[in-house]
């Protein structure tokens, strides 16, 4: 569809413990997928999120698309006008083990009928 845009979800894997016994996330390579995703703004959100909401965005692709392959803690990495196709196309397939500069989160994955409700939330990795 026109309004798709090209995502990368790394899928997590669980994690590993460094040297100080802290805990690191750890994902697979990123995948590639056609989403249309939106900041959201319904009322129901804003009561939701609350003062987050700006750094929230939802999708709903086709149910069987994503179903089994995007859960919670999954990596993202999207388009919201801090970055640009080219630039994370790249980023994400050069990203290590870690994904450390995926720009969100999966949140919530929420399955009807037909369509899947996906809610990423932006990662403070800057």
């Amino acid at each position: 569809m026109a309004w798709e845009q090209t995502v990368f979800i790394a899928k997590y894997l669980g994690v590993e413990t460094d040297d100080y016994g802290s805990e690191i996330p750890v994902f697979d390579k990123p995948k590639s997928f056609e989403i249309n995703h939106q900041p959201v703004s319904e009322y129901m959100d804003y009561q939701q999120y609350g003062s987050d909401i700006s750094s929230i965005r939802v999708a709903y692709p086709d149910k069987e698309y994503v179903a089994g392959r995007v859960k919670a803690k999954d990596r993202v990495y999207l388009i919201d006008g801090d970055n640009y196709g080219d630039d994370l196309c790249s980023i994400a397939k050069n990203d290590d083990k870690y994904c450390k500069n995926a720009n969100y989160e999966v949140i919530s994955c929420q399955p009807s009928n037909l369509r899947m409700r996906i809610d990423f939330k932006k990662r403070n990795n800057k």
